[in-house]
């Protein structure tokens, strides 16, 4: 005990201090005492040395260790300035930074002239950015090999291979299984042909057909808008064949455009209204143009299969057909009871024309069995519900070869080979 008041004697005796004070040892305690003046608070050895911890805080001509989670002030990040060392220390001027954590320490309270500087305001005043970004943006992962950027695709190649056995409602909840099976069920090779007959036709249909990419689609007696048959066709350019029977004609004006996909194969059979005018009306120009391009000709121009059945077409529209489609191999005219003799003879100049239906067309007679006979390539020929007698549709199978009569006026071609 006496050695322990001895050296507590000298220490008092040279006021010996610590460089570095816990805070919350001085708090508890109150060892730490006020010093007569600003100079002599505080001896610093280490301001010199880096910081030792993250718990270290630094001060001008100081250095205060706190314990993790102490209480810290604003104040003790206010260093001691140039002009408040000059202030006397009984003068009233500004409190140097060390004097308010001497005072703090000793009081446990914060001293008068001591403000509080609102950490809004200091945030406000940095030139640094202090807030969180508004979206968390994560690097996409980095494939090791080509191989692994290969696999999904050869993933999805093999199912398409097995849904090729599976009907369209299969393939339906087949896309509900997980994100390969969805990606492979819209594969285009499972949807060349889409049959949408008697459909009422919704915007989710709509985009369901344009994900899929149908080659053939038929839209048969559907309740479709121009609207959307317009939106549908700008988004399928690979289309070859479309249907639209049954169909009304407000729908079907929308084909003379653009934006129309090069067909070969349409379906126009049993359209109100469907006439010369209307006929001449969708296989004209386009009234719109591409940026840059001027469309002279039809879109409709390549155009192998026309299916016309049921319409209104007379001879005049016959005509305008073998001007326009030069390219025809097949081509519907059943029921329409305009067509004469010189709509057949009109026929004849399309040097390709295999197929011509012709059944229930009551306006043709003998003469155009004659006409007909100088189309080398024709191969099936359809005259039943027609004036026609079995003698001179038998006297047309007799000078061709290879010709056959099936159900009394269903001309045929068959094959030897």
């Amino acid at each position: 005990m006496e050695n322990l008041k001895e050296a507590n004697l000298i220490c008092a005796h040279f006021r010996f201090q610590p460089a570095e004070i816990n805070v919350m040892e001085a708090f508890d305690r109150g060892t730490v005492k006020r010093s007569s003046s600003p100079s002599a608070v505080i001896k610093m050895e280490a301001a010199e040395r880096p910081f030792e911890s993250a718990n270290t805080v630094a001060d001008s001509g100081v250095i205060v260790k706190r314990e993790k989670l102490s209480p810290i002030r604003i104040s003790e990040y206010i260093p001691e300035t140039k002009a408040a060392a000059e202030q006397p220390a009984n003068g009233g001027g500004p409190v140097s930074g060390s004097v308010k954590i001497e005072e703090e320490i000793r009081t446990n309270e914060p001293i008068a002239n001591n403000v509080d500087v609102p950490i809004d305001e200091i945030l406000s005043n940095s030139k640094k950015s202090n807030h969180m970004p508004k979206y968390v943006i994560r690097p996409v992962p980095k494939l090791d090999t080509e191989e692994t950027d290969k696999e999904p695709r050869r993933r999805c190649s093999t199912l398409v291979h097995v849904f090729k056995f599976l009907s369209a409602e299969d393939l339906k909840h087949c896309s509900l299984v997980c994100k390969d099976w969805y990606t492979a069920t819209i594969s285009p090779a499972l949807w060349n042909r889409m049959d949408l007959t008697e459909t009422v036709i919704t915007p989710k249909l709509v985009k369901y057909v344009m994900v899929r990419q149908p080659k053939v689609l038929i839209l048969d007696w559907c309740k479709i808008t121009k609207e959307q048959l317009s939106w549908l066709l700008v988004r399928l350019p690979q289309s070859k064949a479309l249907s639209l029977q049954g169909c009304p004609w407000s729908t079907v004006s929308c084909l003379r455009s653009c934006v129309c996909p090069m067909l070969t194969s349409l379906n126009l059979s049993f359209v109100p209204t469907m006439d010369d005018a209307a006929l001449q009306h969708i296989l004209s120009p386009p009234l719109d143009h591409r940026p840059g391009l001027l469309d002279l000709a039809c879109r409709l121009s390549n155009l192998k299969s026309l299916k016309l059945a049921g319409s209104n077409i007379t001879d005049v529209g016959v005509q305008i057909i073998v001007r326009v489609l030069p390219k025809l191999s097949m081509l519907d005219l059943s029921q329409c009871y305009p067509i004469t003799d010189n709509g057949v003879e009109s026929l004849t100049q399309i040097s390709g024309l295999s197929t011509l239906q012709l059944s229930g067309c009551t306006g043709i007679s003998e003469q155009s069995l004659k006409m007909l006979g100088k189309c080398k390539s024709l191969t099936y020929l359809d005259l039943r519900h027609t004036k026609l007698t079995k003698s001179s549709i038998n006297k047309f199978v007799s000078n061709r070869e290879g010709f056959k009569a099936f159900d009394s006026k269903l001309i045929v071609k068959i094959d030897k080979s």
